[in-house]
């Protein structure tokens, strides 16, 4: 079987490394990144509601400040981004974080070829990925769904979604993506006996230098996979 690919309107993004600052009650840093395709930026801000930020390319946005903490989350970017972060609303006093280009998770064909081996599924994953800097959607059937951002063939971040963990293909590319990433299966499969007793609390760990991150939301799965 054929599989459909489907490039997304989303832009490709992505994460890691950056600068941290710190003063006083107020600080951010980057920190790894539970979500696929998105860039984390954490920090405490005492005595604020809110924290305001403005990326090089988006317009300026607010998030709430919970206990003293607040997390940003910021679309990947191909190329490094300065992120301009305050607790004024005019964004005075800020502190600029730098978040580098993010890190290649794996080759495309490195990916495609321990996929492909398990034989665990119908249909094969593509070594040669278009060159597109934007998110592909590879369906292999209406409920599995993988999501990848890619430049040729080096891929920066990827999610396999699963529309029904109950569904019989579920297990199998849950498989065959740890095949694909060089992992143990227990490892993975572990992560996600954990997302679903604790279902829409995100539960991320680092494997092998992978930052792994599994949620589950009744019975929708997200893997998501960054570095």
């Amino acid at each position: 079987m054929s599989i459909k690919k489907v490039a997304t309107v989303m832009t490709g993004l992505t994460l890691l490394l950056a600068g941290c600052s710190a003063s006083g009650s107020f600080s951010a840093k980057v920190t790894p990144s539970s979500q696929a395709f998105k860039q984390q930026i954490t920090g405490t801000a005492k005595n604020s509601a809110d924290v305001y930020y403005k990326t090089d390319k988006k317009a300026k946005k607010a998030v709430k400040v919970h206990k003293d903490k607040f997390t940003i989350n910021v679309p990947m970017d191909m190329k490094k981004q300065t992120v301009t972060v305050s607790t004024k609303k005019n964004l005075s006093k800020a502190t600029k974080v730098q978040v580098a280009k993010p890190k290649v998770v794996v080759s495309a064909t490195k990916f495609a070829k321990g996929f492909n081996k398990t034989k665990e599924v119908t249909g094969k994953m593509s070594g040669d990925l278009p060159q597109t800097n934007k998110t592909l959607n590879i369906m292999f059937s209406p409920v599995i769904t993988y999501h990848i951002l890619a430049n040729k063939n080096q891929i920066y971040s990827l999610r396999l979604e699963s529309k029904n963990f109950d569904d019989p293909a579920s297990q199998p590319h849950i498989d065959s993506l740890a095949s694909g990433l060089g992992l143990k299966r227990n490892s993975l499969n572990d992560l996600v006996a954990h997302a679903k007793k604790h279902k829409n609390k995100p539960q991320s760990q680092t494997i092998k230098g992978y930052y792994v991150t599994a949620t589950m939301k009744d019975k929708h799965l997200n893997i998501d996979i960054n570095k």
